[in-house]
């Protein structure tokens, strides 16, 4: 393969990245900013938790202002990650280049988890005791669930 085919075949991968990750942008703001139509419904965690309507509103307001201030950095995040793969699949690829990126994409996605810790604390802030002992398991459990759907290798049957 000629050097120039290479290179179209990056740029048509980078392009659909990016138009996929716009495209995954646009639903996440979509869904969380468009005018709700059943405020009556109840939600996840007022069932969980059995928060009352004021509690339930604070929840998401919080969890519109955590979106907000999160959309940057992972936007920050895909566009280094972009250049990532870009400089790592160049014939001659920089080592520090990767390294700073890297690096880059590590101090992000710390602030990343620190705003998430400050979510979750604000979101604890607003229930009582109970219900914080609630919200901690459910938390935890969502953790856990991720973390093993993302590092759990899927058995034959999952595969097919």
């Amino acid at each position: 393969m000629d050097f120039m085919a290479s290179r179209r075949i990056v740029y048509t991968s980078l392009g659909i990245l990016v138009i996929l990750n716009l495209g995954l942008l646009g639903t996440l703001w979509w869904q969380n900013f468009r005018p709700q139509e059943k405020p009556e419904q109840e939600s996840f965690f007022q069932r969980k938790l059995n928060l009352t309507d004021e509690q339930n509103a604070r929840f998401t307001e919080l969890r519109r202002e955590h979106f907000k201030a999160s959309i940057p950095l992972v936007m920050q995040i895909t566009s280094l990650k972009k250049e990532l793969i870009a400089e790592s699949l160049k014939e001659k690829p920089d080592s520090r280049t990767i390294v700073m990126l890297s690096d880059r994409i590590g101090r992000s996605h710390a602030m990343l988890e620190r705003n998430l810790a400050r979510h979750f604390h604000n979101m604890s802030g607003v229930c009582t005791a109970e219900q914080r002992d609630s919200l901690k398991l459910i938390l935890e459990k969502a953790t856990l669930i991720s973390r093993n759907q993302n590092h759990t290798p899927k058995t034959k049957s999952q595969q097919e």
